[in-house]
């Protein structure tokens, strides 16, 4: 996805396989587009999306019946055309190495892990599965990712839909008061002590931090903010926690659990 109708223009966000979005305007060959997932809106390519019926757009949005490929990288196959498919992506309808998409049956060779309850071993886990993944602006795949996405994409995992900004997921779930009150898998959020810019993590065990910075990092988590393990710099300063998910009961705090 770009900010603009041209291929050369800033990439802001990515759409994974099979996921679906709403069509604002065209221009050219290009779409203004609505991500059904979180919402979100820019430019894409026309000749990577196809066209779906009302029924069938509703039955790829619902994701009470996907699976999410766990492999850093897996492979579909239609029989006539061969896709890589990436961590992250959901797989409709999966059962018995088998995937849907409308009208058609994908076979799908690599990892993948049903929609389970919000167990926190199992979410640490899986945040974990990205550790060393290089940070790319608008990412959202195991080849490049940056901090929001890192965010949306471990908690939409679990079935957990948050916005794609940093600054969107600040106001999700509910406040922590400081660090000694924070719990394994909150969000924290914090300013950068070079440009000023937003930044988010996910609080990990033992007051670390899992976050995209220069690539997917495991950091120390003080209170002024984030220590680099390597260089004990301070580089991003503590704005605020949130915590979007109760682990012990199993449910998100977020009661709209965000719906594009």
């Amino acid at each position: 996805m770009r900010q603009a109708p041209d291929l050369v223009s800033e990439m802001i966000s990515q759409l994974l396989f099979a996921e679906t979005f709403e069509v604002l305007e065209t221009e050219s060959r290009y779409a203004r587009i609505r991500s059904a997932h979180d919402g979100y809106e820019g430019w894409i390519d026309l000749r990577q999306a196809v066209e779906l019926t009302e029924r069938d757009y509703a039955w790829l949005r619902d994701d009470s019946h996907h699976a999410v490929a766990t492999s850093t990288t897996g492979e579909a196959s239609n029989g006539t055309r061969t896709q890589p498919v990436l961590r992250g992506t959901r797989l409709p309808g999966f059962g018995n190495g088998k995937f849907a998409l409308p009208d058609e049956m994908w076979w799908f060779r690599g990892e993948a892990r049903r929609r389970c309850g919000l167990a926190l071993d199992a979410f640490l886990s899986s945040v974990h599965e990205y550790e060393h993944t290089p940070y790319l602006w608008g990412g959202r795949s195991p080849f490049g990712i940056d901090c929001s996405g890192l965010v949306q994409m471990a908690y939409g995992a679990f079935g957990v839909r948050l916005p794609r900004d940093s600054s969107q997921q600040r106001e999700c779930g509910k406040a922590v008061d400081d660090l000694q009150a924070t719990e394994p898998g909150d969000l924290a959020f914090f300013g950068s002590s070079m440009d000023g810019s937003s930044h988010v993590g996910i609080v990990m065990p033992n007051q670390r931090i899992m976050h995209a910075s220069s690539s997917v990092r495991h950091d120390r988590l003080e209170a002024e903010g984030i220590r680099h393990d390597e260089t004990d710099e301070l580089t991003h300063i503590t704005t605020c926690y949130r915590r979007v998910v109760d682990f012990d009961l199993g449910k998100s705090l977020d009661e709209t659990n965000f719906d594009g």
